[in-house]
């Protein structure tokens, strides 16, 4: 609006069911800039023709946003349509949030996003970049704090979260990272964490695993820790929508084996979901909260579930 920018907008349902419109409209438009949460390239590469061309050389920017960039996925994207014309330094990170009227850091475009080692991460963090120009970061016990001139002044009509998130002008993300050289490297939701056998995990490191199993609705699983009655300890179960005509038993066998082999965590169960059964945001995501809350009050089949 503000600079007459041309902008093409597809609806995310009607993409998921076939997602080389995406690839058609750039294609026809000449698309210079794309903004995909994570799980969008896998299923691009997954689920476009494989036999398919399309010139997608217009695009400056593939934008990975809204969850944790994983280097492998950037890997299977760049390698899948390389002769369509995307170059590893075309693939890039935003961190962002509607809280500061969206981004937050964003990599330097013209060069790949670096990747650091990190603890519980086989494949290593990616970059999300430094921070915009008058966004200040600071790390708080692990937690991202973030202080700008147009960040947002408060929640409409929830004061009581209002106090909790916005504190001295720091807005108290939720996020975990780190700094390093500069850039902001995110590592998941202080929520996200399972402690497991006195090891963490990541949710979205489990759901990152279990995106890539054939039968899997891409972006529809979630990884949620409950309490074991028996053991008292916390296990994973993970809710999982499946492609219509999935065989409950042999989805939940290879989600299992998906996740002890990237991951080495051994899951407590398997519960395969038609399309449509899980919680979802205002905002089209999954909540993982919500539907935790479901399958705590028996909302779930919980007959089909895979011990």
């Amino acid at each position: 609006v503000v600079l007459g920018t041309h902008l093409v907008a597809l609806d995310p349902f009607e993409w998921t069911m076939r997602p080389a419109m995406l690839l058609d409209a750039i294609q026809k438009y000449r698309a210079t800039f794309t903004w995909l949460p994570n799980f969008a390239f896998s299923h691009l590469v997954n689920g476009a023709r494989k036999t398919g061309s399309w010139d997608l050389s217009s695009v400056r920017a593939f934008i990975n946003c809204s969850e944790p960039c994983k280097a492998a996925t950037f890997a299977r994207f760049a390698e899948r349509f390389a002769s369509c014309g995307v170059r590893a330094e075309s693939l890039q990170v935003c961190y962002a949030m509607a809280e500061n009227v969206f981004a937050v850091t964003q990599t330097p475009l013209g060069r790949a996003p670096k990747t650091v080692a990190a603890d519980g991460f086989a494949e290593g963090v990616v970059s999300c970049g430094p921070p915009l120009a008058g966004v200040e970061l600071d790390i708080r016990d692990g937690e991202i704090c973030i202080r700008s001139p147009f960040l947002f002044d408060g929640y409409y009509r929830l004061p009581e979260k209002t106090r909790e998130k916005l504190r001295d002008g720091w807005y108290h993300s939720g996020d975990l990272g780190f700094i390093r050289d500069g850039e902001l490297y995110v590592t998941g939701r202080i929520d996200d964490m399972l402690i497991v056998g006195g090891r963490n995990y990541f949710a979205h490191e489990i759901e990152a695993a279990v995106n890539d199993v054939p039968g899997v609705l891409p972006g529809r699983n979630v990884a949620i820790g409950v309490n074991d009655s028996r053991t008292d300890a916390t296990v994973v179960v993970v809710l999982a929508e499946c492609a219509e005509g999935t065989e409950p038993e042999a989805l939940s066998r290879a989600v299992r084996a998906e996740v002890a082999e990237r991951i080495g965590l051994a899951l407590h169960a398997v519960v395969p979901l038609d399309r449509g059964e899980m919680v979802k945001t205002t905002s089209g995501k999954i909540s993982r909260v919500k539907n935790r809350e479901l399958y705590l009050a028996g909302g779930f089949a919980i007959g089909r579930a895979s011990r």
